[in-house]
C-alpha cells in the first residue's frame, strides 16, 4: 500500500470516527420537573426474532422477561409497521398512530415535492431530520408530558423529549469487529481495549448504566433502544450468539428493575417490552443499479447508506436529471422505486407524478422504446413481489404466479385475486379466505384473519402505505434469502440478515406490558404497534388523544 493510499485510508477512518462521535450526544441539561407517577419505561429490542424469543422463553433462558409476562399482559403476535423499519417503526409506540401516516416513510424515501433534499435519509448525521419531517399531529408521548422530565437512549424518533443520549460509536465499533482495522486495533489495546471498543454486551451495559443513572430524576417516559440484536443479526444472521445477546439483555433488564425497586419506583412503573420489526437471514445480495441496467437499459440512482460528513439534506432535485430511476433501500429487504415521468416537460416535475401499473408495464424510455418494468422486476430471482398503483385508489400486488388487488371501499378494505395464484397466499389460509368474498371488511377483521398467515396484516399495511403519495411507483419485496444492499453498507459491505418487508418473520414480534393499570396474566393473540401505543396513552391518563388515532386500545390489557 502506497503512502498516499495509507493517508487516504487514515483520513477516511478519522472522518468516520469523528462522525460517529458527533452522533453520540446528550441533549441539554435536565431542567424540567421530576415526573409524577405512573412512569413508563420502553425497552425496545431492535430486530427481535419472534421464533427465537419464544424458544428462549420456553427454555427458561429469559427469566426477567418471563417475570414481566407473568406480572402483565403478553401479546403473542405484535404486528410491526410497514416497511418493517427501525426508528420509523418507533412512531406508533409513541403516538398511537400508524407510521405510514407519520409524514415519514422509512429510514429513507424520496420526497419529489421538494426542490432540495428530495432524498430523505435518516441514517448517520442526518438522523435529526426525522423528527422535523414527522407531521405535527398527533403529539408524541413526550409532548403530552412536556413539563416533566423524559429521556431517550438511541432513538431518532423522539420529538419533544427533554434529554437524549446516543451511543453510536460504541455500537458501530462492536458491529465492525473483524471488519474494520480501527475497531480491531482499539480492542487490542491492553487493559483498556474493552472500554475503547466494547463488544455488544459491553455497549449495552453503557446504555443500561445511563438509563439507571437517570432514574433518580424520575423520568415520566424513558425509552431505551437495545440495539445489539439488530446490529449483530445484520452482519452475521440469526446464530447462537444472537440468542446469547437476548439472554444478556434479559439480565440487564433485571438489573434495571432492581435499581427501580431500590429507588422506590418499581410499583409505579409501567414496562413496555416491544420490538420495531423481526428479522430474516440473507444469503445473496442485489445491486438494483445493475439490475435496471441489465434488464431495462435504465440508469438508476441508489444514494449512500449513511451520511457521515454532513447534517444537510439539500441536494437539488436537478441532481437526479442523469437518472431514469431512483431506488431507495429500507431495511435492505424492501426497495422503493421512483421512475422518471417522461411525459412531463418541466424538469422539476419529472419525478413528481406517480406512475400507474399500466404505465409501468409500458414504460417509455428516452429513446422511445417501451419496457415492461413489472415483468422485468419479477424476472429477477431476488424479487418475489411488486406492489404498484392501480386505478381508483387500488393497489396491485404482483407475484411470479398471480396478482391481486387491495382496494379501499366503504370504510374498509377489499382483497381479491385478479389473475392466477393468490400472491399473498390468503386463499390457503382459512380465516383470510373467508374475507375474500368480494366485500370490504374492516381493518380489525383483516388483522384477526391474517396475523398467523405468511403475510400478517398485509391488506391493511399495503393499503395504508399506498394511500400516501410518496411510497414510490413500485415497492419491491426481496425474495427469501436476498436483500437489495450489495456492497451498500459502510465497512460491513454485504449483510447476512435484514428486514423491511412484509413476510411474517419480519412483521411479527412479541409485546409485553406490565405494571400499574395492566391486567395480570392476560394473553392477547394479536395487536398492531399503534394499538400498543394507544393503550400506553390510556394507561398514562392521556384523555386528549385524538379520536382519529389509528391505534385501538387493547382492552384485554387494561386491569378491571
Amino acid at each position: 500500500m502506497g503512502r498516499s493510499q495509507k493517508m487516504r485510508r487514515a483520513l477516511r477512518a478519522a472522518a468516520l470516527v469523528t462522525a460517529l462521535l458527533a452522533g453520540t450526544s446528550d441533549r441539554g441539561p435536565v431542567e424540567r420537573a421530576p415526573a409524577e407517577p405512573p412512569y413508563v419505561t420502553f425497552f425496545l429490542f431492535d430486530g427481535l426474532s419472534q421464533r427465537v424469543f419464544e424458544e428462549e422463553l420456553a427454555a427458561g433462558h429469559l427469566p426477567e422477561l418471563q417475570r414481566l409476562v407473568d406480572e402483565g399482559t403478553y401479546v403473542k403476535d405484535g404486528i410491526a409497521s410497514f416497511p418493517s423499519m427501525t426508528a420509523y417503526g418507533f412512531y406508533p409506540f409513541i403516538t398511537g398512530h400508524d407510521a405510514a401516516k407519520s409524514g415519514v416513510l422509512g429510514l429513507r424515501w424520496f420526497d419529489a415535492e421538494r426542490d432540495e433534499g428530495s432524498f430523505r435519509a435518516y441514517v448517520g448525521l442526518t438522523s435529526r431530520w426525522m423528527n422535523e419531517d414527522f407531521v405535527p399531529q398527533p403529539l408524541t408521548v413526550y409532548e403530552h408530558f412536556g413539563h416533566e422530565h423524559s429521556h431517550t437512549i438511541n432513538s431518532y424518533a423522539n420529538r419533544g423529549v427533554e434529554s437524549d443520549t446516543k451511543f453510536g460509536l460504541s455500537f458501530s465499533l462492536a458491529k465492525y469487529e473483524g471488519k474494520w482495522w480501527l475497531s480491531d486495533f482499539l480492542r487490542s489495546v491492553p487493559g483498556v481495549g474493552g472500554t475503547l471498543a466494547p463488544d455488544w454486551i459491553g455497549a449495552e451495559r453503557r446504555v443500561m448504566a445511563t438509563a439507571m443513572g437517570d432514574l433518580p430524576r424520575r423520568p415520566k417516559v424513558q425509552w431505551i433502544t437495545l440495539t445489539s440484536p439488530d446490529g449483530y443479526q445484520h452482519v452475521h444472521g440469526t446464530t447462537d450468539t444472537y440468542r446469547q445477546i437476548l439472554r444478556d439483555l434479559d439480565g440487564l433488564i433485571g438489573e434495571y428493575r432492581r435499581e427501580s425497586e431500590r429507588l422506590g419506583q418499581e410499583s409505579q412503573r409501567i414496562y413496555a417490552i416491544i420490538s420495531d420489526h423481526g428479522v430474516e437471514n440473507v444469503d445473496d445480495n442485489l445491486d438494483m443499479r445493475d439490475v435496471f441496467e441489465r434488464c431495462c437499459q435504465l440508469k438508476a440512482y441508489r444514494g449512500k447508506a449513511t451520511k457521515f460528513l454532513s447534517v444537510r439534506l439539500d441536494e437539488p432535485i436537478e441532481s437526479y436529471d442523469p437518472f431514469d430511476v431512483v431506488t431507495v433501500i429500507n431495511g435492505n429487504l424492501l426497495l422503493y422505486v421512483y421512475v422518471r415521468d417522461r411525459s412531463e416537460t418541466d424538469p422539476k416535475r419529472t419525478w413528481r407524478r406517480r406512475l400507474s401499473a399500466g404505465e409501468l408495464r409500458r414504460y417509455r424510455r428516452a429513446d422511445g422504446s417501451e419496457v415492461d418494468l413489472v415483468a422485468a422486476m419479477l424476472a429477477e430471482p431476488g424479487i418475489d413481489h411488486v406492489l404498484c398503483r392501480g386505478a381508483g385508489g387500488r393497489v396491485e400486488i404482483v407475484g411470479m404466479e398471480g396478482s391481486a388487488q387491495v382496494e379501499p371501499l366503504d370504510g374498509g378494505w377489499r382483497y381479491r385475486v385478479t389473475q392466477g395464484r393468490d400472491p399473498l397466499g390468503y386463499r390457503a389460509h382459512p380465516p383470510a379466505a373467508a374475507l375474500m368474498d368480494g366485500q370490504a371488511h374492516s381493518a380489525r377483521a383483516w388483522l384477526e384473519a391474517t396475523h398467523a398467515s405468511a403475510f400478517p396484516d398485509g391488506v391493511v399495511r399495503i393499503g395504508r402505505l399506498f394511500a400516501t403519495d410518496d411510497a414510490g411507483d413500485m415497492v419491491l419485496l426481496a425474495a427469501r434469502g436476498y436483500d437489495f444492499g450489495k456492497d451498500y453498507e459502510a465497512v460491513v459491505g454485504n449483510y447476512r440478515g435484514g428486514h423491511g418487508g412484509l413476510r411474517a418473520d419480519q412483521m411479527r414480534v412479541p409485546y409485553i406490558l406490565s405494571g400499574p393499570g395492566v391486567a395480570k396474566g392476560a394473553k392477547v393473540p394479536v395487536a398492531r404497534a399503534e394499538d400498543l401505543g394507544r393503550t400506553l396513552l390510556d394507561l398514562l391518563g392521556v384523555s386528549a388523544a385524538p379520536s382519529t388515532l389509528s391505534g385501538k386500545t387493547i382492552d384485554e390489557a387494561m386491569a378491571p
